[in-house]
């Protein structure tokens, strides 16, 4: 049974973690970019007129006053980044809370999707979700310091990180330490 000391005891001992929420600034961009898009096809949906394009472009720029702070301040929560000393929380392409422990990243690779750049980081395991991780934090500069302090020199995500998010993968297991191929099955013709 749980009880208020054991749920505080559960908290004090969670490992610490650090969140790096996305930036605020390409949100805002991305956001306003997507709507301004409509603007054309507004305007050739209304007959084409300059009297219809004004009316577009003023009700473009009240949409976006209105909508842009609650939209903005939704997308940085949704695509943060917490990193504890084992790992990090973060998520699928399509926002599923995902956890990959550092030892188990396989691979790291820079994506774009719908313009917006992630990085895609594979694991070792089968049933462990590609994690997908937003290039535009709010302090990647931080984020970078923080994985540089929690990683090895040969980490894919450390290496992608200070190559400028290119492709890593991490180098496979040296001929010596694989076990030889054994006879147990031999082939029969």
């Amino acid at each position: 049974m749980q009880t208020p000391f054991t749920l505080a005891r559960e908290v004090s001992e969670a490992p610490e973690e650090t969140v790096f929420p996305g930036s605020g600034r390409f949100l805002l961009k991305w956001f306003a970019l997507g709507v301004g898009l409509a603007i054309p096809l507004c305007w050739f949906g209304v007959g084409g007129g300059w009297l219809q394009l004004a009316l577009i472009i003023v009700s473009y720029f009240v949409t976006i006053s209105l909508t842009s702070f609650p939209v903005v301040l939704f997308l940085k929560w949704a695509y943060r980044i917490r990193a504890t000393e084992a790992g990090i929380h973060g998520g699928t392409i399509w926002s599923t809370p995902v956890y990959m422990t550092f030892a188990e990243m396989e691979s790291v690779e820079p994506r774009s999707v719908l313009g917006m750049p992630y990085l895609r980081v594979t694991s070792f395991r089968e049933s462990c979700p590609t994690l997908w991780l937003p290039r535009f934090l709010s302090k990647p500069e931080a984020f970078r310091q923080y994985i540089t302090e929690h990683t090895s020199s040969a980490h894919p995500l450390r290496k992608s990180l200070e190559s400028g998010n290119t492709l890593q993968k991490r180098e496979p297991l040296p001929q010596s330490s694989m076990e030889p191929v054994t006879d147990r099955y031999p082939l029969r013709y």
